[in-house]
């Protein structure tokens, strides 16, 4: 059971899967989401911002940049083939493979070189999705320069 409380004037569905069980909702309208261009560029930006946080010794924060290129390159997966990517619904359903080799680009430590080494393959699962985005081998590009 989710349990949460809303002021009665904007307690209404965000999502699908809402359930009224008593009471009374509004209508709401569902919030728009992110296109995959959208979704490839934010990715793009993260691994920006991770190259300065390590570079600059801030690993802490570099951690949660890196964690979310990987976030944005299963998204952008699940969106491929059809399944939820809000909130990492559908990132069990996708491929064996690919789930093996996002695995590859979880953090195990708060250094500089492991960082550095799962922004890699973090960036690697974002760019394998670049079809999303029609600036891709652009894209593709810069990054590489940047993790360099």
């Amino acid at each position: 059971m989710d349990l949460s409380f809303t002021p009665t004037t904007d307690f209404g569905a965000l999502g699908p899967r809402f359930r009224l069980l008593f009471g009374s909702a509004v209508e709401r309208k569902a919030p728009d989401a992110a296109s995959s261009r959208q979704e490839f560029g934010l990715g793009a930006h993260h691994v920006v911002r991770a190259r300065y946080c390590i570079d600059r010794g801030r690993l802490w924060q570099a951690e949660h940049w890196t964690s979310l290129v990987r976030d944005h390159a299963l998204m952008l997966a699940c969106r491929r083939r059809g399944l939820e990517p809000a909130w990492g619904r559908g990132f069990d359903a996708l491929p064996q493979e690919q789930l093996e080799r996002a695995e590859g680009a979880l953090i195990r430590s708060i250094s500089r070189e492991e960082l550095l080494r799962a922004l890699r393959r973090s960036a690697d699962l974002l760019l394998e999705e670049r079809s999303a985005h029609e600036e891709g081998s652009k894209i593709e590009v810069l990054l590489r320069e940047i993790l360099d």
